[in-house]
């Protein structure tokens, strides 16, 4: 699913990049352009495809599992000149050795990680005014997730346990728009997370998914015009 988004990815930024460039012969001149300020649309909703991956916290969800790849979807809404609302969903899956720490035992078993994260974000544009944005911002995380352990010597048997977690992201990066101000494409860094204890209360353990995030994404708006000219 990830490298189909990462796929889908490209393609958008494809046609972001082919959306930016003008024919020369009918380029204005910058003499010939009267003074103008733009201001992003409010309430302009953007849709947004995404993907990257995260570190996980604890030594041992680490060192079984590594990063953790995730691919999502996303919507935001544009609050005044700064300010941007966003609400996205995504799915991350990995796989790893559980006797990691065994060296002497030898499986071809695998442990199954996955988490779907909800999460919603108020981001801040740093630098206004420009094509050129960076974004800071803070996010709620609400995430399901679900643990498959091998059971015993039975290859096909799986020790099932899951929890959802709730935790806060701290995000920052730049993002380029394009000159009708209708695609973006950008990187995000973040920090932060969640962790939730998987399985009932007397057989429960801890899964800490709070780390280093990174991702890259493509918006596109939907529908509306791009930019209100404000004349000085």
């Amino acid at each position: 699913m990830v490298r189909s988004l990462l796929v889908l990815l490209f393609c958008l930024l494809a046609g972001w990049r082919a959306s930016a460039q003008t024919d020369p012969a009918f380029e204005v001149p910058e003499s010939a352009r009267p003074p103008a300020s733009s201001r992003p649309q409010e309430f302009a909703t953007e849709f947004e495809i995404t993907a990257g991956a995260q570190t996980l916290g604890s030594g041992d969800i680490s060192d079984t599992y590594g990063l953790l790849p995730c691919g999502g979807i996303g919507l935001s809404w544009q609050l005044g000149d700064r300010t941007r609302l966003a609400l996205s969903a995504r799915y991350c899956r990995s796989e790893g050795d559980p006797y990691y720490d065994i060296p002497e035992f030898q499986s071809d078993q695998s442990s199954r990680l996955t988490s779907v994260p909800l999460i919603f974000a108020v981001r801040e544009n740093l630098v206004p005014g420009g094509r050129t944005r960076f974004m800071a911002g803070v996010g709620l995380q609400i995430a399901w997730i679900q643990e498959k352990l091998p059971t015993g010597t039975n290859p096909e048997g799986r020790d099932t346990k899951s929890g959802y977690g709730i935790g806060l992201l701290l995000t920052l990066g730049p993002e380029w728009r394009t000159r009708d101000e209708r695609r973006a494409v950008g990187i995000e860094f973040a920090l932060g997370g969640c962790s939730a204890d998987l399985g009932p209360d007397e057989g429960s353990h801890e899964v800490d998914l709070t780390g280093f995030h990174a991702r890259a994404y493509v918006t596109m708006r939907l529908g509306g015009n791009s930019t209100t000219e404000v004349q000085p």
